[in-house]
């Protein structure tokens, strides 16, 4: 199976989700309406066709599969971040070459 960049979008969209407990929180947390988080949420649903979470108005829980997605999310979402974190480093690096090579 192929995975589309809007796939994991919604994968990470889906894991903030969970995380944050909510889709008003996750929404917030990432700077996006709760539409638009809604709207990854239905689409990953229908794309893996499964129920990832059970939504009541006052409740947000995962089902079993939801679980076992979550888990493959969060590390997917843990490793773009670490991805940026090591460029970020990098730069940093050069960075500081270059002012002790000006500065010597």
């Amino acid at each position: 199976m192929d995975v589309s960049f809007e796939q994991l979008k919604s994968m990470v969209v889906f894991a903030q989700v969970v995380e944050q407990g909510s889709l008003t929180a996750a929404a917030k947390f990432m700077g996006i309406s709760r539409g638009v988080v809604s709207y990854h949420l239905k689409k990953l649903e229908e794309q893996l066709g499964v129920k990832l979470l059970n939504r009541t108005t006052r409740s947000l829980s995962l089902t079993e599969t939801g679980e076992a997605y979550y888990q493959r999310c969060r590390a997917i979402a843990f490793q773009a971040h670490e991805a940026n974190l090591q460029i970020e480093k990098a730069k940093q690096e050069v960075r500081r070459q270059i002012e002790n090579y000006l500065s010597g």
